[in-house]
């Protein structure tokens, strides 16, 4: 789950990842192009969930990937896309466009 919180008066993107795993790991991170891809440790939740809050920059498409102890590197279900990355797979995508900026649906 990736949810976003938009603010009036700020250039950034309160945006907080979510992610479950089958089975126990010690740590899950979450890694990101925002952030040089150095790795930024997730909360352990209820349920083998992991989450992590931050702020990242508006209007900006932002690739990460998760990281589990062992060098399990996953992504997450819920992006909003996905990007080939330079080790023959895909890293997901988060698009912090405003919501204004935003395209509406479609009526069909």
């Amino acid at each position: 789950m990736i949810k976003k919180r938009f603010f009036k008066t700020k250039n950034e993107v309160d945006v907080t990842f979510r992610t479950s795993l089958d089975h126990d790991v010690e740590g899950v991170s979450m890694v990101c192009d925002a952030y040089d891809w150095q790795p930024m440790a997730m909360s352990r939740r209820p349920k083998r969930t992991w989450q992590l809050r931050t702020r990242l920059p508006v209007d900006q498409v932002v690739q990460f990937r998760y990281l589990a102890s062992g060098g399990l590197w996953f992504n997450d279900d819920d992006a909003d896309g996905y990007a080939p990355n330079a080790f023959s797979g895909d890293n997901s995508v988060v698009n912090t466009a405003s919501v204004a900026d935003a395209t509406p649906p479609s009526d069909q």
